[in-house]
């Protein structure tokens, strides 16, 4: 029976069969069957272990007596029969083995669209916009890249043979699409040393999102001297330090999209000065001088957690950005007095002040991964404490202590393994300046590798917890990113590949979680457990 295959999950998946799918050749093969040992397999038979099929042909020297000895042309279909489990296909099959592989891609060609025949190519392993970057190397250097290439490996030997370039084994990582990953770079920068030629000429587009990458990286290593000159400058602006915050904000999150036009120019540039170019652009901007030394390591801190206290009101309870950024600066008693007294109930004081636990504690980090629990996560009606997700007001209040707990214990954490300016609490919890939810995570930091990561808190008293629609849009957006930390007690579980799935797998159906709406409530176990 004919299998209609249409979502991209199961097509991946029927790909990466054929892919794994092996036919080997052998002059003798036995098998074991029951109490039955070595019974050997007939001339012109075969057996098959998974994806593994071996056929006994002792008279076959080439592949083209392959392809014209009738018996191994049917053995070859009922193969692939069994790795499709399909079963009205075998002439289809058998055909396609002894036609020519340009043959078979010139009759598809008529029978369905390019965009099928490029997804083919695709889900096989080499691509359409793959063989162009090649041929168009080739002809740079005076060569013809001969099509069609089955495989990868065809690839590397017509490369090599042709060019004298030998792929290396990150090959397979790189990103033809944008070339935006390190592999990517690699690859280019070995072209053009070993082959004498320019990015342009190897990328026509350029290699924009890998330096935009690079550039993006660069700003948040520059974030913690940029915080500090920038308190010192406005700490001698008292009209000024209204904009602390928005300066920070936009710093982070704006500068590069302001710098665009300028990342647009180096495009075709192989080595960019990442720092210095950093430098000389905030200098412009922003008026601040990345290469000033800064003599003492500024606390940022509150300055007014008395006055705050004695309100009964904490720093997240202020709404206002330009308030805010107030609290960082000295001699602003009256204007935030002013605003407490206008807009901020006393009524807050239990809920702000109760429950603070030691603002210094630190806790473990546990590596971890997920594996799904196969069960659906509990609602019922109650307080969220007891395992339910129905909201009340005081439910609401409690979830947001224990979360703000969480978020400290992983921040104090994490400043004390990585240091402080590999480190930033960006969620509206934060105790720091520069905090902004619409992030859609709580902390970025800068592992052992100089690699930025975003984490997402979550305090766990069980198997599961919520995560909303922009978390999760954030998370599958950048899943090479995005890193899920489970806070219990002061265990910090950190599960770096929680968006990162086996092919076939997707958001709703994985071998990690079983995630339900609404939002997404994360059913798991966790599983391998290494303390560092």
């Amino acid at each position: 029976m004919k299998k209609k295959v249409t979502d991209s999950d199961t097509k991946r998946k029927e790909a990466n069969a054929i892919k794994k799918c092996r036919v080997n050749l052998v002059n003798v093969c036995n098998f074991n069957f029951a109490d039955k040992q070595h019974i050997p397999v007939e001339q012109k038979e075969y057996i098959n272990i998974k994806d593994d099929f071996y056929y006994r042909d002792n008279t076959i020297i080439s592949i083209d007596s392959l392809k014209r000895d009738s018996v191994f042309c049917d053995a070859f279909a009922e193969m692939i029969c069994i790795t499709f489990k399909v079963n009205d296909l075998k002439n289809d099959f058998r055909q396609i083995l002894k036609n020519e592989l340009s043959d078979t891609i010139h009759l598809a060609g008529q029978d369905l669209s390019s965009e099928k025949i490029e997804e083919a190519f695709q889900l096989l392993g080499i691509s359409r916009i793959e063989v162009d970057f090649w041929r168009r190397i080739f002809a740079h250097k005076g060569k013809q890249l001969i099509e069609p290439i089955e495989n990868i490996e065809i690839l590397k030997r017509r490369v090599l043979s042709n060019l004298d370039f030998e792929l290396t084994d990150k090959y397979s990582e790189v990103d033809f699409e944008s070339f935006s990953n390190n592999e990517s770079f690699e690859l280019i920068s070995k072209i053009s040393i070993e082959l004498l030629l320019t990015v342009q000429q190897i990328v026509p587009q350029g290699i924009l999102q890998y330096h935009k990458n690079k550039f993006i990286a660069s700003i948040k290593d520059s974030e913690h001297v940029f915080k500090q000159l920038l308190w010192l400058k406005l700490s001698n602006m008292p009209a000024q330090q209204i904009g602390f915050i928005s300066t920070l904000t936009k710093f982070n999150q704006s500068f590069i999209s302001i710098i665009e036009s300028k990342i647009e120019s180096l495009k075709y540039e192989l080595i960019v000065d990442y720092p210095t170019k950093i430098c000389e652009w905030v200098k412009n901007h922003f008026d601040v001088d990345l290469n000033n030394k800064v003599i003492e390591d500024i606390l940022f801190e509150n300055k007014y957690k008395d006055l705050l206290l004695k309100n009964g009101i904490d720093e997240s309870d202020i709404a206002e950005e330009q308030i805010r950024s107030l609290l960082y600066f000295e001699n602003n008693t009256e204007k935030i007095e002013a605003y407490i007294k206008e807009y901020c109930s006393k009524e807050q004081a239990e809920d702000s002040n109760s429950q603070k636990g030691d603002e210094n504690q630190t806790g473990t980090i546990i590596d971890a991964s997920l594996v799904n629990s196969a069960k659906p996560a509990s609602v019922k009606n109650g307080d969220s404490s007891n395992g339910t997700w129905v909201h009340s007001n005081q439910s609401d209040k409690t979830k947001k202590r224990r979360g703000k707990a969480a978020e400290l214990l992983v921040y104090n954490t994490l400043k004390k393994d990585y240091g402080e300016k590999s480190v930033r609490w960006v969620s509206g919890n934060s105790t720091t300046p520069d905090k902004n939810d619409s992030l859609h995570y709580d902390i970025e930091y800068k592992n052992k590798n100089n690699e930025w990561k975003y984490l997402e808190v979550k305090a766990i008293s069980d198997d599961n917890f919520i995560i909303s629609n922009s978390e999760k849009d954030k998370g599958l957006a950048e899943p090479d990113k995005y890193e899920m930390a489970l806070v219990k007690d002061t265990d910090i579980f950190i599960v770096k590949d929680i968006f990162k799935f086996n092919v076939g797998e997707s958001f709703e159906n994985n071998s990690k979680f079983t995630a339900q709406a609404k939002d997404y409530v994360f059913s798991f176990n966790i599983n391998n457990l290494t303390k560092d």
